[in-house]
């Protein structure tokens, strides 16, 4: 039997290093991936793959750069070939809304009830409306102590978790640092504040577009996909998914909050 081929877009720093798979994000965040500016396209042939994959990356696209994406994942697989799409679900984040808010008009003077409702609204807002690296989300997760551990493992999970250490582990600047910003800052306080937004904006990290299961399998049908369906974490079309550690990592979910499907080229 022949090797498959695997694609993995947008890996950042989890990838499988296994022969099977290709690597590519903008930057080349370890040994054997490729650099490459995916708003220029899939930088591979046309049918050359078995899978595509990718995970937290459509949501930092426009809409229209994003159905781009769909139809370039669509050119480089084979007929019969799955593309595999995990998302933060857009349904899932509206109802922990809808639901911190009830509880919290019930509770009103419920501390944790009202940590959990401003937790909803910046992780509904915040990376979609942000212009600074980290926002509201984390200010929110360096808490020290973090009175709500609980919820971040919940929705991030190991991911959030890593999240929450780096943020913790980052050295303050020094004193002398901080007055060099300052004055800068002072100096070029309008250049440097919109070159900072704007290199911010259209730097890769804030979300530009969401999905929920109906828009998403709009999306994939409109380009050409079928046989759409929602997965767990845990299950795929792919032969021994779970053993590649992508969306799991010993038998965890790296991020719950995720909407995961699988479409197929026909």
């Amino acid at each position: 039997m022949n090797q498959p081929h695997y694609l993995n877009i947008g890996c950042g720093n989890h990838y499988s290093s296994e022969p099977e798979w290709t690597n590519v994000d903008f930057l080349q965040f370890g040994p054997g991936v490729i650099a490459h500016n995916l708003l220029q396209g899939i930088p591979m042939p046309d049918i050359s793959f078995d899978l595509v994959y990718h995970s937290h990356v459509l949501e930092h696209f426009s809409k229209a750069d994003g159905e781009q994406l769909i139809r370039e994942c669509y050119r480089v697989l084979r007929p019969g070939g799955t593309l595999r799409i995990a998302i933060p679900d857009l349904e899932q984040l509206a109802k922990n809304y809808l639901r911190a808010l009830e509880e919290s008009l019930a509770s009103p003077k419920n501390e944790v009830v009202g940590d959990q409702y401003d937790w909803s609204v910046i992780e509904m807002l915040d990376q979609g409306l942000r212009n600074l690296p980290g926002g509201a989300m984390e200010a929110w997760i360096k808490r020290e102590p973090l009175p709500n551990e609980d919820l971040l493992r919940e929705r991030f999970g190991l991911a959030g978790l890593d999240m929450r250490d780096k943020i913790l582990q980052r050295k303050e600047p020094s004193a002398l640092k901080k007055i060099f910003k300052s004055i800068t800052n002072s100096l070029l306080r309008y250049r440097n504040k919109y070159e900072r937004v704007g290199r911010y904006r259209l730097g890769g990290e804030p979300h530009l577009w969401m999905y929920d299961r109906f828009s998403l399998e709009r999306l994939l049908a409109q380009n050409g996909f079928s046989r759409f369906r929602i997965c767990t974490a845990f299950e795929s079309a792919v032969p021994n998914w779970n053993t590649y550690q992508l969306d799991t990592i010993n038998g965890m979910v790296r991020k719950p909050d995720s909407l995961f499907v699988e479409a197929q080229k026909i």
